[in-house]
């Protein structure tokens, strides 16, 4: 029977995981927390997480849980995006 080892890491991420405090904030007087960063608007208890899953009430602070972690990544050049201009004159063209 052939055993499988784990391929070894060289350059393995030593950096440790930490909460980052949410700005965009209410902390409620019966350490609930509501969170104005969408329109949701989430009232969270200790434990909970927002309806996006990216923050968390910790004894009545929001925290961030994604703070420092690439959420998303685009190779292609920025000229390739779709660009919305309004023309500078756009009321006179209606």
């Amino acid at each position: 029977m052939m055993k499988i080892s784990e391929p070894k890491v060289k350059n393995k991420d030593t950096r440790q995981y930490r909460l980052q405090e949410t700005r965009l904030q209410e902390k409620l007087g019966d350490g609930t927390t509501r969170c104005h960063l969408c329109s949701w608007r989430c009232r969270l208890r200790h434990g909970q997480r927002g309806f996006c899953q990216a923050h968390v009430n910790r004894n009545g602070t929001l925290y961030n849980l994604s703070y420092g972690i690439i959420s998303a990544i685009d190779i292609s050049p920025i000229e390739e995006k779709p660009v919305k201009c309004q023309p500078e004159n756009a009321d006179q063209h209606s």
